[in-house]
Order: structure tokens, then C-alpha cells, then sequence
């Protein structure tokens, strides 16, 4: 397949999409174990930088986070965040 910038955006795009379905599956793995899954709209107000820094300063445990979709393991952490931020 020759390798054109339409051809390297599909690549991205597949890239991208199976992040996501690999995130979707460890998540429904994760909650099963007591982990919560809360989800975030980015935007004005909003930014990724800034959730990030408010949970790195606010929250104990640990988490994994995906476009938006936030796995995190200590309940209390999960309520607060969602008061925040969801």
C-alpha cells in the first residue's frame, strides 16, 4: 500500500480507535474489581491540563484516563471528581 497522507490518516484513525476499545474493555475489567469510571467533556473550563492538575493535587489514588473517560480507583477520589468535574 503506498503510503499517502490519506493513507496515514486511516492508520492514525485505526491507531486511535482501538486505543479507545482497549481503554472501553479495561475499564468494564477494572469496575468489576471497585474501580469507578467517570467522564469528562473537555472544553472552556474544562481543559485536560487543568483536570489533570486539579486530581494530581486533590485526589490519593491511582487512575488511568482516556479522551476524556476517567478510570479511578478510590471511591472517595471518583465522588469528588464527579462533584468537580462530570
Amino acid at each position: 500500500m503506498e503510503l499517502t497522507l490519506e493513507n496515514m490518516i486511516i492508520q492514525d484513525m485505526a491507531k486511535q480507535m482501538a486505543k479507545t476499545m482497549d481503554f472501553d474493555i479495561i475499564c468494564d475489567v477494572m469496575v468489576k474489581e471497585g474501580w469507578s469510571v467517570v467522564e469528562v467533556n473537555y472544553g472552556p473550563g474544562k481543559e485536560w491540563i487543568d483536570v489533570m492538575a486539579w486530581y494530581d493535587t486533590t485526589c490519593e489514588g491511582d487512575y488511568k484516563e482516556h479522551n476524556g473517560k476517567w478510570l479511578i480507583k478510590n471511591p472517595k477520589d471518583a465522588v469528588i471528581f464527579k462533584l468537580r468535574w462530570a
